[in-house]
């Protein structure tokens, strides 16, 4: 299959906090959405990531929606959204949208889980701390 860039005003984001049920219990990720014309399936790893032109910010893990939409991507709540996010497969960059200033994100209502959540944050991955060494 082959790879087809994501035009310019092709696709767009949107940003919430979530619980998600991730090796030793439920943590609080920030989940950045990535909604496009398709994304298909593939063999490769999709990634997402957040990049201000000196560095860039890989998401935690990136999930393909069901019916192939969207990009889901998870990073640490604390993550600051600022500069550009870019997407695609393996190391191939499909896309990039800008993140304008006061970029939104969809926080939770901590008072109404009424279990224990790991909040993970850039200083305190939880479960991804594996994946940052």
């Amino acid at each position: 299959m082959s790879v087809v860039p994501v035009p310019d005003g092709g696709a767009e984001w949107r940003a919430r906090e979530t619980v998600r049920e991730v090796a030793a219990g439920p943590h609080l990720l920030l989940r950045l959405d990535v909604l496009g014309p398709t994304f298909p399936h593939r063999d490769v790893v999709p990634f997402v990531r957040l990049s201000d032109g000196r560095s860039s910010t890989a998401a935690l893990m990136t999930e393909v929606s069901d019916d192939g939409t969207s990009l889901h991507a998870y990073f640490p709540t604390d993550v600051p959204l600022t500069g550009r996010i870019e997407f695609g497969y393996g190391s191939e960059v499909l896309g990039t949208l800008p993140i304008e200033t006061g970029g939104e994100v969809e926080r939770l209502e901590m008072a109404r889980i009424d279990t224990p959540v790991h909040r993970v944050t850039t200083a305190d991955p939880g479960a991804f701390a594996a994946q940052r060494r």
